[in-house]
Order: C-alpha cells, then structure tokens, then sequence
C-alpha cells in the first residue's frame, strides 16, 4: 500500500502519515472537547442555526451530487487536460520500487512460525518445517514514478492497441465499461450510445468501449441490446480510475483528455461537436 487513499488523488500520504495525522487531529479535538465550556458563541442563535442548516444541506447535497455525476474537482491522471501519454512518461531519475520475498515457515514441533528470506528459508527441511504463507515486503517506495503506470487497451483478440488510441491524432470517443454485467442497463442509454456512435463512426472518429468483461458478457450484451460496437479489453481497476462512471464517455485527442461525461449526463453527439471538436 503506497498511500492511505483517504483523500484519493488529492492528497497522497503514506499509513504512517495518516496514522499521525490522525493523531494530531484526536489531540486537537481532546483539547476543544476538555474546554467546550469555554467556547462562546461569537452571533446570534439564529445566525448558527442558518448556518448548521447550510452545512447540513452541503454535507449530504454535495456527496449525492457527486456520486450521480462526475466529481466537481478532479485530481486524477485521466482528468480533462491530462495527457495520457506524457503522465506513462518515466522521468531519468525514476527507480522502481523495490520488494522482496519473505516466507513464513511453522516449526513442526514446537509450532513457532518463523519468518525467512530467499537465501535461508528451510524448503528442504520437511522433517521440521512446513510451510505457513508468503509476504512481499517493500524494501522501498518507487522514486519519481509516472502517474500512469498501468495503461494498456489490447484488442479483443489479444493484440495490443494501446499505441494506436493514444497517437490517434483525430477525436476519438472511449465508452468506459469496466463491468458490464454492471453497468447501467436503460434502454434510453443505449439508445443514446447508438445514436452516438452512428454519427461518431460515419465522420470517421473512433467509437470504441473499453472493458474488463469477458467474450461472453461482450456477446450477451450486443445481442441484447442489438449494438455494433467495437470492443477492447483493459484492467477494470483502471478503468474505474479513469472515470467513476459505469458506463463513461471520454473525448480524447492525441492523447489528452478533452472532456469525461457520466451516464446520468450522456451527451448528443451534435453537442460535443458543436462544443469541444474545434
């Protein structure tokens, strides 16, 4: 685990960062709880209750808004304006992380499980040692990675295409399905999808949905829903990390990321032309 993921893209720390940061906040909130009859209100009751109500509103508003659309902010490497090819850039001074195996072996008479490396671990010593599990400890974190490190789009019969999305110097349109028994299954949708990728395909743009289904999910779903479209296959942890959408649309040129749109907000094509394809 390289971060704690409590604030996701936006700020990275590490467990034991996390763990003090914790920490310092429990300490800060002792303090106000010990004194809390020392704090005086600073305006009037109502002003603090218009102001709890707004609060209030926001704190529930705000999350169900960003759950049924895209997130307002985003800090992620696949937001519009990111270049999906230059963040998969290694810079000189990268250095991958480094890890190595540790192997947990039980005493057979005594019971004790011990730990061992790959120079000593006892594989050969049956009589007295069986073995438990095995670790993968960080030796140490990567150093300068990219952002992306994990990005590959092969075809549905296993050749790559990662090269030829990310250098398509025409507008292009990537259906994110990360699971399509999943995904979300309205006839109006689709009926929008197909409409898109009418237009899309007959001005020669590709329209392709990405996903980490299998061959027969991809063939349930085109004949039930009677769809032509082109299929790739790519991690489903990426695909949820390119957009939190299930199905997505993403407008990519060259590479960079022009717009991302939820499903809740499927586009028209006419309407992305009209307003990003310039």
């Amino acid at each position: 685990m390289t971060h704690c993921g409590c604030f996701g893209d936006f700020l990275k720390l590490k467990p034991w960062e996390s763990f003090w940061k914790d920490i310092i906040l429990l300490v800060a909130i002792s303090v106000l709880f010990s004194g809390r009859k020392n704090i005086n209100p600073i305006t009037s009751p109502m002003v603090l209750s218009t102001l709890f109500l707004l609060g209030l509103i926001f704190s529930v508003g705000f999350p169900v808004y960003a759950y049924r659309n895209l997130p307002p902010l985003d800090f992620r490497a696949y937001a519009p304006g990111m270049n999906i090819k230059e963040n998969m850039k290694r810079d000189s001074s990268f250095r991958e992380a480094k890890y190595e195996t540790r192997f947990l072996y039980k005493n057979l008479k005594n019971g004790e499980v011990k730990e061992f490396d790959m120079k000593n671990y006892p594989w050969q010593d049956t009589l007295n040692w069986a073995h438990d599990s095995t670790l993968n400890v960080l030796i140490h974190d990567a150093v300068n990675a990219p952002k992306i490190t994990d990005f590959t789009v092969n075809s549905l019969d296993g050749n790559s295409i990662t090269d030829s999305l990310l250098n398509d110097k025409n507008y292009s349109f990537w259906i994110i399905m990360y699971d399509i028994k999943k995904s979300k299954d309205d006839e109006t949708l689709i009926a929008k999808m197909k409409d898109f990728n009418k237009l899309a395909t007959g001005e020669k743009h590709e329209f392709i949905v990405l996903t980490s289904s299998g061959p027969q999910d991809i063939e349930a779903y085109k004949k039930k829903h009677n769809v032509n479209f082109e299929f790739a296959s790519a991690d489903g942890i990426v695909l949820k990390t390119m957009i939190r959408s299930n199905p997505g649309l993403m407008l990519v040129k060259d590479g960079t990321v022009i717009q991302n749109w939820h499903h809740h907000n499927f586009p028209s094509y006419n309407d992305v032309k009209q307003k990003y394809m310039k």
